[in-house]
């Protein structure tokens, strides 16, 4: 089965991912704890009360989170699906701070890599190319952990967008 890109899909597929993945963060799983547990537990863990077939539709759901035709796409789903699910959690009252945690946690629930939302962040500030971003962004990381002071006061920045 071909999945399709994440601009190709219909906006009631997108809502179903979506809410699903609500559904993970209120659980408090990744994608990846949701699909290593068994059908009982997941059950016992999201609170699911629904039939069989609706069942399978859920974890169908869980495994096409992240389905991409490539990397790229599949980078787009994610940040696609995140920014979905952002403004249903400011419409219950989350603001500044808090929505940014939980723009955090969606990030953790559907597998995205802090790596390359600070790369992307890079990227769009010094206006470089997206490889050149993430060597960047990794030279920064490994020079970090041998000696911080060598860092220039840029390097810094950088390195202030991971804490």
């Amino acid at each position: 089965m071909t999945s399709l890109a994440y601009n190709k899909l219909s906006s009631n597929s997108k809502a179903k991912l979506n809410s699903t993945l609500i559904r993970l963060h209120k659980a408090g799983l990744t994608q990846k704890d949701a699909l290593g547990l068994s059908d009982k537990d997941l059950r016992k863990a999201l609170g699911f009360k629904g039939t069989k077939t609706s069942f399978n539709g859920l974890k169908r759901n869980i495994k096409n989170l992240s389905v991409g035709i490539d990397k790229k796409d599949a980078l787009k789903r994610k940040e696609g699906l995140r920014s979905l699910a952002l403004p249903k959690y400011a419409k219950f009252g989350f603001r500044g701070k808090k929505l940014s945690i939980i723009n955090k946690e969606l990030g953790k629930t559907v597998g995205l890599n802090i790596f390359f939302d600070i790369s992307k962040d890079v990227q769009t500030r010094f206006g470089i190319s997206e490889k050149k971003s993430w060597f960047i962004t990794r030279n920064i990381l490994k020079k970090a952990k041998v000696n911080f002071n060598q860092l220039t006061q840029i390097e810094k920045i950088i390195l202030s967008y991971f804490s």
